[in-house]
């Protein structure tokens, strides 16, 4: 995990996204009136609200499935739309990125979930990290990797690794089973959960 200033405004996740089975969204309830020890509150996004804005729920998928939650705009384009000769890719690229902003990232006061980076005269987008914007498959191997790392010193990793196995609830991203950036997520995923087996 890492910080970032840019999104410190707030000390709980914005939203939640589920990977392993049936992909969901659920965004924070804003409460201005809740006690401090009460846990925060998170409604889940209709599907219809987002299910019809393919290309920009593609890029979020995409960008889940990169290391950093990061990718350079032509990375993007090759992976979402990889024959775009035939279409315009750069501005099908920024209209997604704006429906995503605006409408599937949006999160009322606090700044966008989905940054645009400038560096070597490349584009990059990049999401907010898991402390925004939590996902259930980065939560696994974070918990996996807490649970070899407390074997390794000797002590019970068996609490981590149920939790884990709590969050293995399926097939990760199962509506795009042959996507082709998906499958070295997958692949990482599928491995870690062996692992975890056994």
């Amino acid at each position: 995990m890492y910080s970032t200033a840019e999104y410190d405004h707030t000390e709980h996740l914005l939203l939640r996204i589920t990977t392993l089975g049936e992909f969901a969204l659920e965004r924070l309830v804003r409460t201005p009136s809740r006690p401090q020890d009460e846990p925060p509150r998170y409604s889940r996004v209709a599907r219809s609200e987002w299910s019809n804005r393919g290309p920009a729920v593609t890029l979020l998928k995409v960008l889940l499935c990169q290391a950093n939650r990061r990718a350079s705009r032509d990375e993007l384009i090759e992976a979402i739309w990889p024959d775009h000769e035939t279409i315009n890719a750069a501005h099908a690229l920024d209209s997604a990125a704006s429906v995503l902003r605006r409408h599937i990232l949006r999160t009322g006061e606090v700044g966008s979930l989905l940054l645009t980076l400038r560096s070597g005269g490349e584009t990059i987008f990049k999401l907010a990290g898991q402390q925004r914007i939590w996902v259930d498959a980065d939560a696994l191997l974070s918990l996996l990797s807490k649970a070899m790392r407390a074997e390794c010193q000797g002590q019970n990793p068996l609490p981590l690794l149920e939790e884990a196995h709590a969050l293995a609830g399926g097939e990760f991203l199962e509506d795009d089973p042959y996507a082709e950036w998906a499958q070295g997520r997958r692949h990482t995923l599928n491995g870690a959960r062996h692992r975890a087996l056994f």
